[in-house]
């Protein structure tokens, strides 16, 4: 099948395995958390970040600056930020990785 848009699909709590092997057979990319351990990315990288611990989390400039170091450079990465401090954290993001 030909298409001309790509479909993601985000299911926490489920094992990280069973994830990309319904997405790989399903050819969809996971929506993954890049800070959780034992993912592996589609040909798109799709990140959501609903807060650590709760959407009430603000990520620190020091937690950004990890998910920079974790994020690959070899594809195209879509990082939402799904947390009260959406905006904040958006904005400071965009500055750490020059997209100001």
């Amino acid at each position: 099948i030909q298409r001309d848009f790509l479909f993601c699909l985000e299911l926490r709590g489920w094992h990280v395995g069973e994830v990309e092997t319904l997405c790989r057979e399903l050819e969809l990319i996971p929506i993954l958390d890049p800070f959780l351990p034992g993912r592996t990315l589609g040909p798109v990288g799709y990140f959501r970040l609903h807060g650590k611990g709760g959407y009430r989390f603000k990520y620190s400039h020091e937690d950004l600056l990890q998910l920079k170091g974790i994020l690959p450079s070899d594809r195209d990465v879509y990082v939402l930020f799904n947390n009260v401090y959406m905006f904040d954290n958006a904005l400071e993001f965009k500055d750490l990785i020059g997209l100001s």
